[in-house]
């Protein structure tokens, strides 16, 4: 028993708590150090924190070792057992900088804290944090959020394993860079103004510690550090979410940290760095942050120059010592008071030394006297970030405004232009004895057309002359043909002429729903057959929750996760060269005994498991990797 511990009268459901969030836990986090906290006086004593170990522990117990600025120290690392027995042991809570498994000095996230101090509101607790997620959004990242004790925590993926000092820095630039934008909202200084939100990147460093995920806080009524998705963030307060309620949450809505992780998907720290500053309209100067500079350059004297040339090849193209030069000029890194000669002699003296020593230099030079980093050249463009979806709220204002007026022209223009954003070109053609006009699905040989026929009306549409949208369908050359109003009378009586004529009846509604789901002309396509379109509009939207996507995002989870598990519990019995291979039939068996165990009564089937295979080994998203070049069978990266 650890000599702090001491049992509170809640350690029963405490330790039944982590026997089920044991294994959640590890499933993001195992082998990372581990600290607990526990409670030696009880609720009304302070926490005491155990990190070292200064005391063997059981052989079962697998701990690790981590150096920071007081020398190397062993903690133990993190597994379901291990957990266990720290709860068993009185553990309350557990703590970690999280790095990745087996490098405590590099990060797998990084972590800015959102704290309300004095009497800031929850409302101004929710502003913070969305201009923390806005500023990351605007460097194409994406981040989980956990509310943690009174305030908190957004966690942000990176898979390169940044190491810390760098990670650090460039978390208080974008600190600074969010609390320019909203000065009124943040802190200035400790308390300074009070009532204001405070951000802080302290615990992002080895040896430091943030509560976990699903651990316990050490307050009255024991709150559960809670992850959260975005859209829950309006209306889940910190700290009502405790232990009593976490069973029925986990059971409801699954391990929520590792489903936003897997949302966020592939990021990367490398190529951020101060460059990112200027997305943020800032520069590295004004903040008081070093320049990231890539790796320190030894055996260089004054080797400043070195590491801007390695700042700027690092986006994998070559180039002649002039053109890193202009390249640094544009970007304002270069140092007035060094020649364009000195960059050549100092590029030349950093190989020659490097090679010297029997070190691989970072940058090398070609046959044609170009530099380079020392990789294969990259002379790809930078790959897009999907934007956000923006609603097109002025396009569904017009719609339902001009839907209900005497303008009709106004109203076909609106509902014309309405279909561009689904991914239809359209055209206006209006007038006596004319279509209102047409819409063509961009799809190259799956591309369709339909006829437009609009009828604007203050009250319930009940005979609308539907025959009229049918009748340039031919001459045209349409497959479909639609009548839009903004409501319709007698559904049996519109559903009958409909099918009569060959033409889908659509209301202002439906129309204006596919805008809010930015839902595309491959999916509406069902919408066009005769009849109501209200019924395949209904089917569409359960298909975004319910359909295939979900299906194979389960399948996919219950594959990383099981398999995860398994590769964890096959590394203690056997060496790698006899390591069990996760095999089509192998993945069958874990993700059918995970849908079970989650309450799915479908099995998988084989084509799913491959499409699986595919999509995790794709090296767009990395989270698996095949064994050999017959691409019998996978390992999973990470969980």
């Amino acid at each position: 028993m650890t000599d702090a511990a001491v049992a509170i009268p809640e350690q029963a459901q405490i330790v039944a708590h982590y026997e089920l969030f044991a294994h959640v836990m590890a499933a993001s986090f195992s082998g990372i150090p581990l600290t607990t906290v526990f409670l030696p006086a009880g609720f009304d004593g302070p926490v005491t924190r155990v990190s070292q170990l200064h005391k063997p522990v059981p052989a079962s117990i697998p701990t690790v070792d981590v150096t920071t600025r007081s020398g190397t120290h062993q903690y133990i690392a993190l597994t379901a057992s291990s957990l266990l027995w720290r709860a068993h042991d009185y553990g309350i809570g557990f703590e970690s900088w999280s790095p990745v498994a087996g490098d405590p000095a590099r990060a797998r996230f990084g972590r800015i804290a959102v704290e309300p101090a004095g009497r800031a509101s929850l409302e101004m607790l929710r502003a913070a944090t969305e201009a923390v997620l806005g500023q990351l959004e605007r460097l194409g990242l994406g981040a989980v959020l956990v509310l943690d004790g009174p305030g908190l925590v957004v966690w942000i993926p990176f898979d390169d394993a940044p190491d810390y000092e760098r990670l650090r820095a460039w978390l208080h630039a974008v600190v600074d860079a969010t609390c320019a934008a909203v000065p009124g909202l943040f802190e200035r200084g400790r308390n300074e103004p009070p009532d204001r939100i405070r951000l802080s990147v302290r615990t992002n460093a080895p040896g430091q510690g943030t509560s976990l995920p699903y651990s316990l806080r050490c307050l009255p009524g024991l709150p559960v550090v809670t992850p959260i998705r975005r859209d829950e963030l309006a209306v889940i307060e910190p700290e009502t979410l405790t232990m009593d309620g976490a069973a029925e949450r986990l059971r409801r809505v699954g391990d929520v940290f590792a489903a936003e992780v897997v949302r966020v998907g592939l990021q990367r720290f490398a190529g951020l760095g101060w460059r990112s500053l200027d997305k943020l309209g800032m520069t590295n100067w004004a903040l008081g942050v070093t320049r990231e500079t890539g790796p320190l350059f030894e055996f260089v004297p004054r080797a400043e120059v070195i590491q801007v040339a390695y700042q700027v090849l690092s986006d994998g193209k070559p180039r002649s010592a002039d053109e890193i030069i202009d390249a640094a000029i544009a970007l304002g890194v270069w140092p007035k008071d060094k020649s364009r000669k000195y960059l050549y002699v100092m590029l030349k003296m950093y190989v020659e030394k490097t090679l010297a020593r029997g070190r691989e230099p970072l940058i090398v030079q070609d046959p044609d006297r170009r530099f380079r980093l020392n990789h294969s050249p990259d002379d790809n463009p930078e790959p897009k970030v999907a934007a956000p979806w923006v609603v097109p709220k002025a396009s569904i204002a017009r719609l339902r405004a001009t839907s209900t007026g005497k303008d009709s022209e106004a109203f076909e223009l609106a509902v014309c232009e309405a279909f561009v954003p689904l991914g239809f070109t359209t055209a206006h053609v209006g007038g006596n004895e004319n279509p209102d006009g047409y819409a063509d699905a961009a799809l190259g040989p799956l591309g369709y057309r339909f006829m437009i026929e609009c009828k604007t009306s203050a009250k319930l549409m009940q005979r609308p002359d539907i025959f009229e949208a049918a009748k340039y369908r031919e001459q045209f050359g349409a497959q479909y043909a639609i009548i839009i109003a903004p409501v319709f009378g007698d559904d049996k009586v519109i559903a009958d002429e409909c099918h009569t004529h060959g033409v889908s009846a659509w209301s202002v509604e439906d129309l204006c729903r596919l805008l809010e789901l930015r839902a595309t002309a491959l999916e509406v396509r069902p919408m066009f057959e005769p009849g109501i379109a209200e019924n395949a509009r209904a089917e569409i939207e359960w298909q975004r929750g319910h359909g295939a996507a979900k299906r194979a995002a389960v399948v996919c989870d219950g594959l990383v996760e099981a398999g995860w598990n398994a590769q964890l519990a096959a590394a203690d019995f056997h060496a790698p060269a006899q390591a069990p291979l996760l095999t089509e039939d192998a993945g069958m068996l874990l993700v059918d005994e995970y849908l079970r165990n989650h309450g799915s009564h479908t099995p998988c089937t084989r084509g799913e498991i491959r499409d699986a295979f595919a999509y995790l080994t794709h090296p767009r998203v990395g989270l698996a990797a095949w064994t050999d070049a017959s691409r019998g069978a996978i390992v999973i990266a990470h969980s």
